[in-house]
């Protein structure tokens, strides 16, 4: 799901079309196309992923992190872009 857009989404719209969308592996899709991939599935990791990422970006690559989160409703209100 891409929970940022469907919060609002649903609770303004009541609809929730397109939001609710299976797993996507941005980070190979990012790879495909010459940038580091990273993929972070446990708050434990994110600092050895954004270690990773660093490198890379100083190294001149471009880095695409691929983060799983949950919902929360801390930006209740705000607008995505």
């Amino acid at each position: 799901s891409w929970a940022q857009i469907a919060r609002d989404q649903e609770k303004l719209l009541e609809d929730g079309v397109a939001c609710h969308l299976a797993f996507s592996n941005y980070h190979v899709v990012a790879e495909g196309f010459g940038a580091r991939g990273l993929y972070a599935r446990r708050l434990e990791d994110i600092d050895q992923i954004l270690d990773k990422a660093l490198a890379a970006s100083k190294a001149k690559h471009p880095v695409c992190i691929n983060a799983v989160v949950g919902k929360i409703d801390i930006r209740q209100g705000s607008i995505s872009m």
